[in-house]
């Protein structure tokens, strides 16, 4: 799996340099967002990018027939994955260049877990907090887990501020052990 979300991330990368350097970046994440749709939508087109049995260039075609239209950058990326015998690993590069489009254009998505739903002012401080952390635009999705008991969990990508009170619990309860062991 690790070979695959390096070889995702590759793929993603050289595609949105690829889609930059053609100034159609924006029309690539568009189509991007149509495949993931397609995918997540036709199981069996899904079914058709893992089949080790079918050559690439079928599922080459495939992909292009059931999706339409696609801009000829996104064709040609669909081309290269395809001779590379990667349209496997289709999903991942999307994903990745859809995160590294957002990033390219200032854009950042943050999550927030409470364990009620948050207040306007609340919610207003975190978005301001976030676009501090992260000098972008910034998206909240808000996520309600009563099992983080009360506070909340914010992620911005790799970054993660956890003030939940479960989280506080269960760093006292480790205190409490280690200073119970040093006796």
């Amino acid at each position: 799996m690790m070979v695959t979300n390096r070889a995702a991330n590759r793929y993603a990368k050289a595609s949105l340099e690829y889609a930059q350097e053609n100034k159609t970046s924006p029309i690539v994440e568009k189509d991007f967002k149509k495949i993931l749709y397609y995918l997540s939508t036709l199981q069996d087109l899904e079914k058709v990018l893992l089949n080790p049995i079918l050559p690439s260039n079928v599922k080459h075609e495939i992909i292009l027939e059931v999706i339409t239209p696609l801009h000829m950058d996104t064709k040609s990326i669909l081309l290269l994955l395809a001779n590379n015998k990667r349209l496997s690993i289709l999903p991942n590069v999307a994903h990745v260049y859809l995160k590294l489009f957002q990033e390219a254009q200032g854009i950042a998505y943050a999550k927030v877990t409470t364990a009620v739903p948050l207040e306007e002012s609340l919610e207003n401080k975190i978005l301001d907090t976030s676009k501090l952390i992260t000098n972008s635009k910034v998206y909240l999705e808000k996520k309600i887990d009563s099992s983080i008991i009360g506070g909340f969990i914010l992620d911005i990508g790799d970054y993660q501020l956890n003030g939940s009170v479960a989280n506080q619990l269960k760093r006292l309860k480790s205190r409490l052990n280690q200073n119970q062991s040093n006796t």
